[in-house]
């Protein structure tokens, strides 16, 4: 008796041994697979492009700042700044050309995204040892870049957001213009509707085929670019009309992404990621993406711009020695406004 018990227990007979060795196998290849899909998904992920940072010790205060001036939780809430710069080749300095404040909430369905105005002026934030001034909010990327590196300008235009506007950004995305264009073309263009004037103003541009109409029209990347840069394609065209069209482009290839199979999307993903530019980790990026992917087929979105319609004002003042046109916002009731729509 005792040498049989003791046979059992070190080797499990008929039905049972063939389960747990069933449980065994089972069990080493969802590790198998398990490991195969992250060192894919890290893989995948590695092609993004992160900025580069002189002084990494600063990030770490900014931290603290962050959670002492927010105290912002896992709320259901991901604020992603999306952030397109003017840098050409040859050039040493680039400005945030566009600004718009994605804020995401995953209670509501909704997705609302803020233009930020370029020519808002606001106080600039300390800095890398260097004392903040009032500016237009675009200097303090350029000034952000030249003093801490490309993600130096990520986190002084964080930090100015959160110390003017009382929102922490969760996360920075940057496009160039040669990034927005490929990235257009990739998706096999965007559909836009165009006003008469607007359609005419494309139809001006040399490199662009003289086939816009009124109405829906398949913008490829060149066309895409002049459209959200332009603010001349009439008389009463603006600055606020401009962002508007950056905006109606965010909405139209989210849109598109949104429609896509997971073919598609991994097609697309892989030809993508090597011209996006983050601060976001890979963690990060597959955390959120698991986070907000369940809500993409019915995703809501909104479009707001601050400063909001009837809180700034007109003005001119000195920068550098110029005279430049800046528009002055409230900063009480925009902040009111950011708050509600990135803190729920």
């Amino acid at each position: 008796m005792g040498r049989k018990s003791v046979r059992n227990k070190k080797q499990p007979r008929g039905c049972l041994g063939r389960f747990l060795l069933f449980l065994v196998v089972v069990e080493g290849l969802i590790l198998a697979a398990g490991i195969g899909a992250f060192v894919y998904v890290n893989s995948v992920l590695d092609l993004v492009e992160r900025p580069q940072v002189k002084n990494a010790a600063i990030f770490e205060k900014l931290e603290d700042l962050g959670e002492s001036l927010s105290g912002k939780k896992d709320d259901g809430i991901v604020n992603i700044l999306l952030i397109g710069q003017d840098m050409r080749e040859g050039a040493d300095h680039k400005l945030a050309d566009t600004m718009i404040l994605c804020s995401v909430n995953r209670n509501t369905g909704m997705m609302t995204m803020c233009s930020l105005m370029r020519d808002m002026y606001v106080q600039l934030p300390d800095y890398a040892g260097h004392t903040g001034t009032k500016n237009r909010i675009n200097a303090a990327y350029s000034l952000g870049c030249a003093w801490n590196g490309d993600r130096g300008g990520m986190e002084m235009l964080d930090q100015l957001i959160l110390e003017q506007f009382g929102v922490e950004v969760d996360y920075n995305v940057e496009f160039s213009f040669d990034s927005f264009v490929r990235v257009v073309d990739a998706l096999g263009g965007v559909e836009l509707d165009l006003t008469e004037a607007e359609a005419a103003y494309l139809n001006k541009q040399p490199n662009l085929p003289d086939s816009y109409t009124e109405g829906s029209n398949l913008l490829d990347g060149e066309a895409a670019l002049i459209f959200v840069r332009t603010r001349h394609s009439s008389a009463g065209d603006s600055d606020f009309l401009r962002t508007g069209r950056q905006r109606a482009v965010v909405a139209a290839v989210t849109e598109k992404l949104r429609k896509m199979d997971f073919q598609q999307l991994h097609s697309m993903i892989t030809d993508i990621l090597p011209m996006i530019y983050t601060d976001m980790t890979n963690r990060e990026i597959l955390s959120c993406a698991l986070k907000l992917l369940p809500m993409a087929a019915d995703l809501k979105i909104e479009s707001q711009q601050i400063p909001a319609d009837g809180t700034y004002e007109n003005a001119r003042v000195e920068i550098g020695g110029y005279s430049a046109a800046v528009l002055v916002p409230d900063l009480e009731k925009n902040k009111q406004i950011l708050m509600e729509i990135c803190e729920g």
